[in-house]
């Protein structure tokens, strides 16, 4: 394998191989998730769930990445649970 040129390395098997998995499991495999909990409970707690996403992304990216927030975006995510909370209490 190649490190300083990287096209050789991207016809090595094994690294196709990684990339497979990797394209699986970032995209098919939650999307798999998504539509099995989707015919299990209603589609407005779903639409909850799916607006609650990014304060999930948000707070994983602080915890996991230390990615601080600006006071707008907080302020944003902090809306947007209000109105997902708002919208789940109102049914």
């Amino acid at each position: 394998m190649v490190l300083a040129n990287s096209t050789p390395a991207l016809f090595d098997p094994l690294v196709l191989l990684g990339l497979l998995a990797i394209a699986i499991l970032s995209s098919l495999v939650p999307h798999a998730l998504e539509m099995t909990v989707l015919r299990q409970i209603t589609a407005a707690t779903f639409g909850v769930l799916m607006s609650l996403m990014p304060a999930v992304a948000a707070a994983a990216g602080l915890l996991l990445l230390g990615e601080a927030l600006q006071l707008a975006q907080g302020a944003g995510i902090a809306l947007v649970v209000l109105a997902a909370a708002g919208a789940a209490r109102s049914g």
